[in-house]
């Protein structure tokens, strides 16, 4: 089985290293997370049974971070879990010979620096029969992120009402994505994500 060694994680994803291994800095990585981003891409292709348990150690794996390191109540405070299965993908294209759990640690290395460190509210963002539930803490990040775009006037309080969404309107009109007025995983992503995935170190 292959090893990873705690020096290789320093290189990826620095704050994901802390008090784990043994004393060589070594430990052992189970299931999905020994695939390549070849067997990745072919998994998530066909929509396989095997593709969901990626999803599944995916989930596993925010939810150790989220309870292990300290300071971190939530990782991926917005990401669906096909929204970080999509940024997998987009390295996995250009690198498939790279290990699932190396472009993964990676990803959570760069999830790191914007996530939440303590809990907060949901609030949810409607419009027709579509909602969106947000944290309070993201919706205010998404706020400020279109006054910076010059979109949005005002404060950003993390409450959506009619000017958070003509804003987003005109934020996706101006980015050319769908039109929803809400924060959905698209928008997020264009906002936030322009490129997730630092290049990996295989060990």
């Amino acid at each position: 089985m292959k090893r990873i060694t705690l020096a290789t994680l320093l290189c990826l994803a620095a704050p994901l290293a802390s008090q784990g291994a043994d004393p060589e800095g070594n430990f052992a990585v189970k299931g999905a997370g020994l695939a390549t981003c070849e067997a990745f891409l072919k998994e998530r292709e066909n929509k396989s049974n095997y593709y969901f348990m990626f999803g599944g150690w995916l989930d596993g794996y925010v939810t150790a971070v989220n309870q292990l390191v300290p300071e971190t109540f939530d990782i991926a405070p917005w990401e669906s879990t096909d929204a970080l299965a999509a940024l997998i993908e987009n390295h996995c294209r250009r690198n498939p010979e790279d290990n699932f759990f190396m472009v993964a640690n990676a990803l959570a290395g760069t999830l790191m620096r914007d996530r939440l460190q303590q809990s907060s509210e949901p609030v949810e963002a409607s419009v027709g029969d579509q909602k969106v539930m947000l944290y309070k803490s993201v919706m205010r990040r998404v706020q400020e992120k279109l006054q910076q775009e010059g979109h949005l006037r005002g404060g950003a309080d993390g409450i959506y009402g009619p000017n958070t969404r003509q804003a987003l309107e005109a934020y996706q009109r101006a980015e050319n994505i769908p039109v929803t007025g809400l924060p959905d995983q698209l928008t997020l992503l264009k906002m936030f994500r322009s490129n997730p995935i630092p290049a990996t170190q295989q060990p």
